[in-house]
């Protein structure tokens, strides 16, 4: 530990060391030629320290030069305010640099335990709580099944959906009855699953309250929570647990949010299934980063925590909109550890539009403000000081759009007015700040290449920043100004159609266009200034390539919302009409409406229409499916299935099929993580970019007309969270 202090001390030192230029440009080139020999080196353990090093002696050289040679301290205020702007959005971005750098300084990955040693006698008594508030009985249904599902003691395991959305004051407020019906619905599907339907007098702190009330109905030693739109694996407790029994000072289990259907900008420029999506980078990496450091906090669902805990607490915190982050920093001030188990076993619903995954993270950003406002890390008691970094490198995260708008604007303001307020050489540029870009682009690819594809990240955020600016801004001023709002899951959309999120884009990139071709008319009629405005063209330029790829994917795509799954699952069948010997096969692809692939030997294929029945070792009942097309393949017949449930215990069959246990998950989200190196990612983006001005052009017409699925209400605020 005292090497590792001392090189700290040595690269902070060395940071601030004056060289002439030529030798600084020797010292960041050199430095960027070993992070990139390290990074396809692939290494690890301790030579991984070498890459957060090198990073961070690029980047602070380039920080500390900025500060002092580059800021215009003199001259107009169309030069000297944004010039401070601009270099306090690179302070900022070095901020999140030093913070990611920490997080990720040390890994961890908890070793796969099981409940094998525990008898059914000794197994603690365990509450799931399923809170929802208006999504469909559909959405809800599919995750109680699998819920009740669960592989453990019937007489040990109670399921309760907590239904909001059939409160005392929503149902005397129901003038057209649509409520006290989803409520009987939900309540009648309850009783025949054998789960619990609780609703409260009130909707008091949101999702918090109900929670807390929802603990009231139980006795169980722990309580598991799942959104009502995240399906468990059966052997979710098995693989959870036995950590909480292990450790009687742990207070929560966190396991990752996974997803089996694309989130929306994946699917509308049709990338999903091969790719990671947005949520991995933090599941993936960061949530592992955290745990070194005991910091590691619940997300809302897919967890189990300690009754006790929580209840000295208090309950489930509720002044911020997001009760899990404001929750997890009260049980960390009062001594309690978390674990993170970084194995998928829930299969979730994305939001479906556009405007309703912005409103998500309207809701994330909102809440996270408000915790740092409230319950600022570095002022609460309790944390230790790896808790308080860790804690402020998330909270401070959701100010990026402040930083993005002005990396965005700043060049654009530059080719429009040409105030100077960034005094660099191209020499300099060339010693300081395309080592520097390089280094940060290398980095993020090095340690989350298998995460995330290169640029997506900066795709997301310049399409997010404009809508998620006012809210930087309003919770800032005004943080107990909030309303919690539910995103909404498992909407259908039937036709292409032009998101009104697009707006702030297409207003950007008139902009950026028009700045660009003024700043290269300049350029070619002025001999002034030629190199710096041709630069600035550039990173103007970069900024509309990601505005535009961006723009693709606001254009909605056709779709529903239905998680398939490639499984491996070996079952035995035959006609129904007949009852002789069945035949082998395999199921490799199922979904939760109840379709399947099967893969099998037979010499005579059955008819489409044919009904067949499956057996798998996993579940005594046999399921009937329907054919609806026999394919003959070359070492095999490929069948496709239609299974339609005759009463719950037929889908819960069907659930085990799919989600027996997570090992059919582990393999989805092992198959995409696959690097992508940036050439190609580049070229991806590029196409992606040309390609969308055609379908903005495709659908901007009758979008012009027509409400869509996830759209705001006229006049009304933009929906949020759950």
């Amino acid at each position: 530990m005292g090497a590792v202090t001392l090189s700290g001390i040595a690269l902070i030192a060395a940071l601030f060391v004056p060289v002439p230029l030529g030798t600084q440009a020797i010292l960041a080139w050199g430095a960027l030629g070993g992070l990139f020999l390290l990074g396809a080196l692939r290494v690890r353990g301790a030579l991984r320290l070498a890459i957060y090093a090198i990073t961070v002696f690029v980047a602070g050289r380039y920080i500390v030069w900025r500060l002092v040679h580059t800021v215009p301290t003199e001259g107009t205020a169309g030069e000297v305010i944004p010039g401070l702007l601009l270099v306090s959005a690179e302070v900022y971005a070095f901020w999140l640099l030093l913070t990611s750098v920490f997080v990720l300084l040390d890994p961890i990955r908890r070793p796969s335990v099981t409940l094998a040693g525990c008898g059914e006698a000794a197994r603690p008594r365990v509450d799931i709580l399923i809170p929802t508030y208006d999504e469909s009985p559909e959405v809800i249904e599919a995750t109680v099944l699998a819920a009740c599902n669960i592989d453990y003691p019937a007489d040990r395991l109670t399921v309760y959906l907590l239904d909001d959305g059939g409160t005392d004051n929503r149902l005397a407020n129901d003038p057209d009855g649509s409520r006290a019906a989803r409520a009987q619905k939900l309540r009648a599907m309850c009783e025949a699953a054998g789960a619990h339907y609780q609703s409260r007098p009130d909707n008091n702190n949101a999702k918090a309250g109900n929670l807390s009330a929802g603990m009231a109905h139980g006795d169980g030693e722990f309580i598991a929570v799942f959104d009502c739109d995240h399906m468990p694996t059966a052997d979710f407790l098995d693989k959870t647990l036995p950590h909480l029994l292990n450790d009687s000072g742990l207070w929560l289990v966190q396991t990752p949010h996974s997803f089996l259907t694309p989130d929306p900008f994946d699917r509308n420029i049709r990338t999903q299934g091969g790719t990671p999506d947005e949520n991995e980078m933090f599941y993936g990496a960061i949530q592992q980063g955290l745990d070194r450091w005991n910091a590691s906090f619940f997300c809302g669902s897919a967890a189990v925590l300690r009754r006790r805990a929580i209840a000295d607490a208090g309950g489930f915190q509720g002044r911020s909109i997001t009760e899990d982050a404001e929750t997890s920093i009260e049980m960390h001030a009062r001594g309690w550890r978390s674990a993170y188990v970084s194995e998928p076993l829930i299969a979730g619903l994305q939001p479906d539009t556009v405007s309703s995954y912005i409103g998500q993270r309207q809701r994330w950003l909102k809440g996270m403000l408000q915790i740092f406002i409230w319950r600022n890390p570095l002022l609460t008691k309790g944390l230790t000081t790896p808790q308080r970094i860790s804690y402020l490198a998330i909270q401070t995260y959701w100010l990026f759009p402040i930083a993005r708008a002005i990396f965005i604007l700043a060049p654009l303001w530059f080719l429009l007015s040409g105030q100077v307020f960034y005094l660099a050489t191209p020499e300099e540029f060339i010693a300081y700040t395309l080592p520097f870009l390089l280094a940060v682009i290398a980095y993020t690819n090095i340690i989350f290449g298998r995460l995330r594809r290169p640029l997506a990240s900066e795709i997301y955020e310049n399409a997010f920043t404009f809508y998620l600016l006012p809210i930087v801004l309003g919770t800032l001023l005004s943080p107990a100004k909030s309303q919690f709002n539910v995103t909404a899951k498992g909407e259908t959309l039937i036709h292409e159609y032009l998101s009104p999120r697009a707006k702030p884009l297409i207003a950007l990139t008139l902009l950026s266009v028009s700045a660009i071709g003024y700043g290269l008319w300049q350029s070619l009629t002025t001999a002034q200034g030629e190199a710096a405005m041709m630069l600035v063209c550039g990173f103007a330029g970069f900024n509309l390539l990601l505005m535009l790829a961006g723009l693709g994917a606001m254009v909605e795509t056709p779709g529903q919302s239905e998680r398939r799954l490639a499984v491996a699952e070996p079952v035995r069948w035959r006609l129904s009409s007949q009852h002789g010997e069945s035949a082998t096969g395999e199921v490799v692809h199922i979904t939760t409406t109840g379709r399947c692939r099967l893969h099998t030997e037979t010499a005579e294929p059955p008819e489409a229409g044919a009904r067949i029945t499956i057996h798998s070792a996993r579940t005594d009942r046999r399921l009937i499916c329907d054919t609806e097309r026999a394919t003959r393949q070359t070492n095999a017949i490929e069948l496709e299935l239609c299974h339609k449930p005759a009463d719950y215990a037929d889908r819960q069959a069907w659930f085990t099929l799919m989600l027996g246990d997570n090992a059919a998950l582990t393999r989805a989200f092992a198959t995409r993580r696959q690097r992508r190196p940036m050439p190609m990612a580049l070229l991806a983006v590029i196409r992606q970019a040309l390609w969308a001005p055609i379908r903005l052009a495709r659908v901007s017409v009758q979008s012009r007309h027509q409400r869509h699925p996830g759209d705001p209400e006229p006049n009304q605020p933009d929906q949020e969270e759950a």
